[in-house]
């Protein structure tokens, strides 16, 4: 082949690595992740001059691009490290197009520190404010002549800062966005492809079930991932990436709750050792206590205060005593111990993670409180 004078053959050779799953996944998601905190940095919506004068103190400021454009330079060497020039980037096609838009997005934030940059130290209304305040102050006089006194001050900018901000917010925040959200979802297209999917049993939390820390911990876990993972408890299936689903699981546990507290008091025949007392409230206290030492019952509030009621002649006592029981449990006073595990099914990375939460009592222990979470799981305390 005949080339140009100065252009060299592309001859270069293609690398073949090993766990190419493993890699773009890796690669996939940290896209991912960054984007998701880019969005947080960025405003999403196209802003007027006026507001972005105010935002440039906050989500645009050249501090924080500079930050942004940092960590997305890291992606673009990830990416040319373990990916650019393999076989596998040879094959699909969605890999070259990830690196265009990391690239594309890297510049536009590079450019958008340049503007920010430009703008904090010399063109805000602060620094021409500070600038004037110290000529007056030194006596400095400003000489004009004839031409000077017949022209807009205002033409004699080099950059008008009002066409700056809107360039920065329009153009290159604006633009950043469209890109990140179009890359996004390229990211969870080769996710699907590229995942390894694998299934965990694992147990669910004992006493207090999924409320709102367990749920936000594995809808975080989740997301982080940026793949698909199942809950499966019973019969039902639910996305672990939504708090609100694993929400919903609370019904069907606090279901099964109920229905072993009622086995459990029959198996214990701790009706017949409190069957003599005529006030419910002393037997259900009893049966609190008795289940509490065994510890099938965890307790918050204490003294534990029960309403006092006679048993109904017309009901069976068991169902009395359970009802007594959901009561407390609904005001929160004592929760009622589960052993039922939960099927999770998904991102082999995720399940890992989702696999040692679960070992570390999901972030709280048996009265609610936070407990630390392994150093594998620090992206959670974000």
């Amino acid at each position: 082949e005949k080339l140009p004078d100065g252009r060299l053959p592309h001859d270069l050779a293609r690398r073949k690595i090993e766990a190419v799953s493993t890699t773009i996944s890796l690669l996939a998601t940290a896209f991912l992740n960054l984007a998701a905190e880019s969005r947080k940095e960025l405003p999403g919506k196209k802003t007027g001059s006026k507001a972005a004068l105010y935002e440039l103190t906050g989500p645009i400021s050249e501090e924080k691009l500079r930050s942004l454009e940092l960590r997305f330079h890291n992606l673009q060497s990830l990416y040319d490290t373990y990916v650019s020039t393999t076989e596998t980037e040879v094959f699909d096609n969605d890999l070259p197009i990830l690196r265009g838009h990391i690239s594309v997005v890297l510049h536009l934030l590079r450019t958008a520190r340049d503007f920010a940059h430009y703008y904090e130290r010399h063109a805000s209304p602060a620094v021409q404010e500070s600038i004037t305040t110290q000529e007056v102050e030194h006596g400095h006089e400003i000489h004009t002549t004839p031409a000077d006194e017949k022209t807009d001050p205002k033409q004699k900018r080099l950059v008008e800062p009002e066409a700056l901000l809107d360039t920065l917010v329009d153009y290159c925040i604006s633009f950043t966005c469209q890109f990140l959200a179009r890359a996004e979802l390229l990211c969870r297209e080769m996710l699907k492809r590229y995942t390894e999917i694998g299934t965990i049993e694992v147990s669910i939390p004992q006493y207090r079930g999924f409320h709102v820390r367990p749920s936000t911990l594995i809808s975080k876990l989740v997301l982080h991932y940026g793949s698909e993972i199942k809950m499966k408890l019973g019969e039902e299936v639910y996305d672990a990436a939504s708090p609100l689903e694993l929400f919903r699981a609370n019904e069907q546990i606090n279901a099964h709750k109920r229905r072993s507290l009622a086995q459990e008091i029959i198996c214990l025949d701790l009706i017949a050792s409190g069957g003599g007392d005529k006030d419910l409230r002393m037997i259900v206290r009893a049966v609190i206590i008795t289940l509490a030492e065994r510890g099938k019952i965890i307790v918050y509030e204490q003294p534990l205060k029960i309403e006092e009621k006679a048993p109904q002649p017309d009901a069976k006592l068991i169902e009395q005593i359970t009802d007594e029981i959901a009561k407390l449990q609904a005001t929160g006073k004592i929760d009622i111990g589960t052993d039922i595990r939960a099927v999770f099914t998904g991102d082999k990375r995720a399940l890992e993670d989702i696999e040692l939460l679960a070992e570390n009592g999901y972030g709280e222990n048996n009265f609610g409180g936070n407990l630390s979470l392994p150093e594998q799981l620090t992206y959670l305390r974000q």
